[in-house]
């Protein structure tokens, strides 16, 4: 059975052209939807964790609390990972 070119270039179309226009502007309007989407989540994380190591930081730095120096110290860093994590966010 010999591959026949020429009856592959008398197919018709599935669809009719215009059709496939509007599916494919339809596709493309929803994938710009959910890509917003993922980039509106990734900016809400962002700020999340930027108002998460402002506390942290807050309960280090606060000189009215009475921890020991240590739990500063460990306040303070996880601050820090807190806005290195919200930077890649």
């Amino acid at each position: 059975m010999a591959f026949n070119r020429d009856r592959l270039s008398k197919r018709r179309p599935v669809l009719d052209p215009g059709i496939q226009e509007l599916y494919l502007k339809v596709f493309l309007k929803l994938f710009t939807f959910g890509y917003v989407s993922v980039i509106f989540l990734f900016y809400v994380a962002a700020v999340a964790l930027i108002v998460f190591a402002l506390f942290e930081l807050w309960h280090g730095v606060n000189p009215t609390s009475s921890i020991v120096l240590r739990e500063r110290f460990n306040a303070v860093l996880e601050s820090i990972g807190l806005l290195t994590i919200a930077v890649v966010a």
